[in-house]
């Protein structure tokens, strides 16, 4: 199911790495405001403008968030979004798996996509 926006969570990456992973990712990329932490960005694909936000330490002190607010992506949702990610920078990403929606309270439950594989996890726990 194509999602409205594609959102993950990627572990100690620094702002330089995804930058690099945006511009390898999409036709062009130009860089937009940024204050304290938070970077707008806008990549473009197929002649479609997406606007991206980068949030450096989003979670914790290890993860980044990256937000395309879009559904114009090359991902139909965010789990191909992590997957694709983690081929192409080999980091840890987290995202919301589909697990939940409305009227679900599962919220802390997240795919994790790794070197390793795969996995279901809460989120947050101590170790994030």
């Amino acid at each position: 199911m194509l999602q409205p926006d594609i959102e993950i969570y990627i572990q100690d990456a620094g702002l330089k790495a995804i930058k690099d992973w945006l511009t390898g990712c999409f036709d062009s990329f130009e860089e937009g405001q940024h204050r304290g932490n938070i970077y707008n960005f806008q990549v473009f694909s197929n002649g479609h403008a997406i606007p991206v936000m980068v949030v450096e330490k989003a979670a914790g002190k290890h993860f980044t968030s990256v937000w395309f607010d879009s559904s114009e992506t090359p991902w139909n949702d965010d789990v191909s979004c992590a997957r694709d990610t983690n081929q192409k920078i080999n980091k840890t990403i987290r995202c919301n798996g589909g697990f939940w929606q409305d009227g679900n309270s599962d919220e802390n439950r997240w795919l994790e996509v790794n070197h390793e594989g795969e996995q279901t996890i809460q989120w947050p726990d101590n170790s994030a």
